[in-house]
């Protein structure tokens, strides 16, 4: 929940800029510049400074006041996490770290089987159209221990098979 910027060390002699997108996690429009105040003087001389489109006030002012709903959904996506690994522990053709949200499935795994049990996952060939298929799972904190359970019984039942 604290980005992946915070996982860059901090060097005295190293000054990071780091862009982003908002839209992934928070659902907002825009992206944003982490850097220095050396740096981001000098950004907003440059012409692309101003030509940016920004994030429009409302989803601004919005993420600001929710911070404390944002703090409490991130734990609740913890708990899933959490919650949901151990379900599937020891399953085999499951990997994921225990950090994040996405349970990679094997590449040959037909994502329509659990389609076809009403639960849908992210499935798409990378880098390319031509590239190996990437079967994942993604869990927010919307969802409850019954949508997990459900899904871990559909995946035994289809791994068992």
């Amino acid at each position: 929940g604290r980005g992946a910027g915070s996982l860059v060390p901090r060097l005295p002699q190293l000054d990071y800029l780091i862009s982003y997108s908002l839209s992934k996690a928070f659902g907002i429009s825009g992206g944003a510049v982490s850097c220095s105040r050396k740096q981001a003087s000098f950004l907003r001389t440059l012409p692309e400074y101003a030509a940016v489109t920004p994030t429009l006030p409302a989803q601004a002012y919005a993420f600001i006041s929710g911070q404390e709903l944002y703090a409490q959904q991130r734990e609740k996506l913890k708990e899933n996490i959490r919650y949901f690994a151990g379900c599937v522990e020891g399953m085999q053709g499951i990997r994921y770290h225990p950090d994040l949200p996405v349970f990679v499935l094997t590449e040959e795994f037909d994502e329509s089987l659990l389609y076809r049990a009403g639960i849908i996952i992210s499935s798409f060939a990378y880098p390319d159209p031509a590239g190996d298929k990437l079967n994942r799972i993604v869990l927010n904190a919307l969802h409850t221990r019954p949508d997990l359970d459900y899904l871990a019984s559909c995946l035994y039942k289809l791994y068992s098979h």
